[in-house]
């Protein structure tokens, strides 16, 4: 019976919705850069005297990959993340032009 019922079940590795898993394994490093890219945007005022702000942007981060490898998983976790941190987030899909 456990042999039939194992049929049913999805296989993990089919690309999804980029739901975060319980558990994540093998991503330790990527997930210490991304907390480092975080850790090292500071929040910027706009200077009252010339509108800029005061501390330069950072750069975009880029994740590509081919499709079902993790990158939905990545952008949902940070953005989590940046949240807890109270990082203001913009989410952009379906960008024609970059």
């Amino acid at each position: 019976m456990a042999a039939s019922s194992a049929k049913l079940r999805k296989d993990p590795f089919t690309p999804g919705t980029g739901n975060t898993p319980e558990h994540v394994v093998g991503r330790d490093d990527v997930f210490d850069l991304l907390e480092a890219a975080l850790q090292s945007i500071a929040p910027s005022e706009v200077r009252k005297e010339d509108g800029l702000l005061e501390h330069d942007s950072k750069p975009p981060i880029v994740l590509t990959g081919p499709r079902g490898v993790g990158k939905t998983l990545l952008l949902t976790w940070m953005e989590d993340r940046a949240k807890e941190m109270e990082i203001p987030v913009m989410r952009l899909e379906h960008v024609k032009d970059l």
